[in-house]
């Protein structure tokens, strides 16, 4: 379980994050949904542990996240952050390994390479592990970064709880990537990685994730267990717009359309 206590994070005069208590479940896929300057990627900072909160705390599974060993917390917790940058130029095998550096000393052993390999190729980009990072697209990229943390948090016969905490991932990618992303992320929680992701884009939030958090104003202005709780009036007034649900008659995920006017 993860749990943010009463987190509140100032920079100058702007308050980023306003007292925000939060527990998200274990298990589950979680989405962040809210408009720009919600707070959402603070959020997601703290939760991760690379940004002290200006009071309140973090706790995973009970332990307070300031308190832990970053080695041994790394090995639990990964976070995919907006605007990954490499400064070098890197194969996209070498990236990926990048995420199996908590799990050895010195020298990798043969199954950290084949998990590199099989994070790869879990994202479609096998025939890519070869080639210079700078040189594939945007989305290539993209889920070359998101094959990173899989790596890190890949499931080897390692016990507990662990999280992956995504950040927009979805951003820079077509139509069928984005889909093809979020099914796959979809299928982590089953093996024991449970996620917390902001999520862009409504109608795809609501066909993939189990659990929803809005924001708005450096708050949490509403949560749901289910996708039927996301409301047209929680919307509404989560981004300020006229939101309209719609449900396919023959059942399945909800689609939006949302238009400018308010609530």
């Amino acid at each position: 379980m993860l749990e943010l206590h009463d987190l509140t994070v100032r920079v100058g005069r702007a308050t980023l994050l306003d007292r925000v208590t939060l527990t998200v479940e274990s298990g589950a896929f979680t989405a962040i949904l809210g408009p720009n300057g919600a707070g959402k990627s603070t959020l997601m900072r703290v939760a991760a542990g690379l940004l002290a909160p200006t009071t309140g705390r973090v706790t995973l599974d009970g332990a307070t996240l300031a308190g832990q060993e970053a080695r041994a917390l790394a090995r639990r917790r990964a976070i995919l952050t907006q605007g990954v940058a490499l400064s070098f130029p890197l194969t996209a095998a070498e990236v990926v390994m990048m995420g199996r550096y908590p799990h050895y000393e010195r020298t990798p052993a043969a199954r950290d390479v084949e998990i590199a390999r099989e994070a790869l190729a879990t994202v479609g980009l096998a025939a890519r592990a070869g080639q210079l990072v700078h040189t594939l697209s945007g989305g290539e990229r993209q889920r070359v970064y998101v094959a990173r943390v899989l790596a890190q948090l890949w499931p080897d016969g390692a016990s507990g709880a662990r999280w992956l905490l995504l950040d927009e991932p979805t951003t820079s990618l077509d139509l069928r990537a984005a889909h093809e992303l979020m099914a796959l992320v979809r299928t982590l929680p089953a093996r024991g990685i449970s996620v917390l992701m902001v999520v862009h884009d409504l109608t795809l939030a609501t066909q993939s994730a189990d659990r929803f958090v809005l924001m708005a104003g450096g708050r949490v202005v509403g949560t749901a267990d289910h996708p039927s709780g996301v409301t047209p009036a929680l919307v509404g007034s989560t981004f300020g717009v006229h939101a309209i649900r719609v449900d396919p008659p023959g059942g399945g995920a909800p689609l939006w359309q949302v238009g400018l006017g308010g609530p």
